[in-house]
């Protein structure tokens, strides 16, 4: 695969809409708005290996943080212990049905979809696998990330641990250090991909194909 755009390209800038055209840019350069100076497109220093392995590295976390315990507490001698999944359970327990929806959207089923569309779409653009579906899984990704709220999730936990430790002993669990570790990969994942750059990839393919 080629690390740069293969030819220039007319696109319209995100936040002003001016439009202009790309020029052929290797891979670590970016374009800014000749207009307003906004980042219009940042090709990754290391092409699309280092989004693969960030993505792959998330898709891993997120598995660790909901197999094994997150949290321990000691009651007077009464341990308990709770996944993430059961925090969703424990919600709809108590008939907080909505909130156990939007917590276990948020938390689990967006960020496992969102890697795994990420996953396939740099895979397939990595070996050439054009398939139909390619711009509608862009797409999915671009309304799926507005619903990933990882860190907030972590602010909670970390209000919600301050005020346990008072009334029981607190153990961290796995699931919890591999939760934060997520975090920061979630973080840097987003900073390792370029989503502008892909759809420049299946622009070109369209382009080729007709």
């Amino acid at each position: 695969m080629n690390n740069f755009l293969k030819k220039p390209q007319l696109t319209a800038c995100h936040e002003c809409d001016a439009l202009q055209i790309i020029p052929v840019i290797q891979m670590g350069w970016k374009v800014n708005c000749v207009n307003c100076g906004h980042l219009i497109m940042r090709l990754p220093r290391h092409g699309l290996q280092s989004p693969l392995a960030f993505y792959l590295t998330v898709l891993l976390l997120l598995i660790f943080a909901n197999a094994f315990p997150f949290l321990s507490l000691n009651i007077e001698g009464r341990i308990q212990q709770i996944t993430l999944f059961e925090s969703v359970l424990i919600l709809q327990q108590y008939h907080m049905g909505m909130l156990a929806i939007v917590v276990g959207f948020t938390l689990i089923i967006a960020p496992f979809l969102e890697a795994l569309l990420v996953i396939f779409i740099v895979l397939s653009i990595y070996f050439h696998w054009h398939f139909s579906w390619l711009k509608k899984s862009l797409k999915w990704v671009g309304k799926i990330q507005f619903w990933s709220m990882l860190d907030v999730f972590l602010l909670a936990v970390l209000v919600s641990f301050v005020k346990l430790t008072d009334i029981a002993e607190v153990v961290v669990g796995t699931a919890l250090l591999c939760f934060v570790a997520l975090v920061f990969v979630y973080v840097y994942s987003l900073r390792s991909i370029d989503f502008g750059w892909l759809w420049s990839h299946l622009r070109q393919w369209e382009s080729n194909n007709q």
